[in-house]
């Protein structure tokens, strides 16, 4: 999920030992939205990634991105992002899915990052597909 779901997509483009992978609310680049992102979301990521400036925490966002890697995933990608996504909206999963060869793409519309607001339903879909995908 988030990050985690940008890294999926990422190993998926390079480790040829994934079967099928989900990209759950991942950026496709994550410094494109990174002056509309929350506050609190820029200071933690500074923070993480060791950053000592706002604009270092920037330039090391810009490094975070499918640009080089989307086109290389031939395995079953599964996306699935929320409408209502404010740290990734939409448009990152979108153009993941049109750049990656085997994808194939959800969006909640009303759906918050990681669409943890209906991940009941978000969740019990993802499970299905990934049991499909590896048990052919």
């Amino acid at each position: 999920m988030s990050l985690g779901g940008y890294y999926a997509a990422r190993g998926a483009a390079y480790e040829k030992r994934i079967k099928a992978v989900v990209d759950l609310a991942g950026p496709y680049r994550f410094d494109l939205d990174w002056d509309n992102l929350p506050p609190q979301t820029r200071a933690t990521f500074q923070a993480r990634s060791g950053a000592q400036t706002a604009a270092e925490a920037r330039a090391k966002a810009a490094e975070l991105t499918l640009e080089d890697a989307a086109a290389r995933i031939d395995i079953p990608l599964l996306i699935v992002g929320g409408g209502r996504d404010t740290i990734c909206p939409p448009a990152h999963q979108e153009r993941l899915a049109k750049e990656a060869q085997s994808a194939e793409l959800f969006l909640y519309p009303d759906g918050t990052h990681g669409v943890t607001n209906r991940a009941y339903e978000s969740r019990s879909k993802i499970a299905d597909w990934l049991a499909g995908k590896l048990m052919n």
